[in-house]
């Protein structure tokens, strides 16, 4: 299994744990391909959990069956490849191996070397402070 789909190893509602799922690996994924393939793959219910917070509450938390992790990193997978080509070199949000601070370094690299136009409302000083 890859580090992506698995998330410490914490069970679903099904209770099927990684090392469970890989014990039959090969056949439960052609039965996971058989569902997808005649539409009767249905995700399950998440389990939801509560992780302490720093501020003494609780955050609730949604836990994916394994089945419905891999099936989620896969339409990702999919997805991703279909779209990353409709994406601007300067687009940053939510794609792969970047991140708002790559974001804020490309602001301030071009605006150091004046490759921006901010127009009249534009205040030069303020958004280099940014970087």
């Amino acid at each position: 299994m890859t580090a992506g789909v698995v998330d410490g190893g914490v069970a679903g509602v099904d209770g099927i744990t990684v090392q469970a799922y890989e014990q039959n690996l090969a056949a439960n994924l052609q039965e996971l391909h058989r569902r997808l393939h005649t539409g009767r793959y249905r995700p399950s219910p998440v389990r939801r959990v509560h992780i302490p917070k720093a501020d003494g509450g609780r955050r609730p938390l949604g836990v994916p069956t394994l089945e419905d992790k891999i099936v989620q990193g896969a339409v990702a997978e999919v997805l991703s490849a279909v779209y990353e080509a409709d994406f601007l070199g300067f687009s940053y949000g939510f794609r792969p191996g970047r991140n708002p601070h790559l974001a804020l370094a490309a602001l301030h690299t071009a605006l150091i070397s004046q490759r921006v136009t901010c127009g009249a409302r534009c205040r030069h000083p303020q958004l280099l402070r940014l970087g």
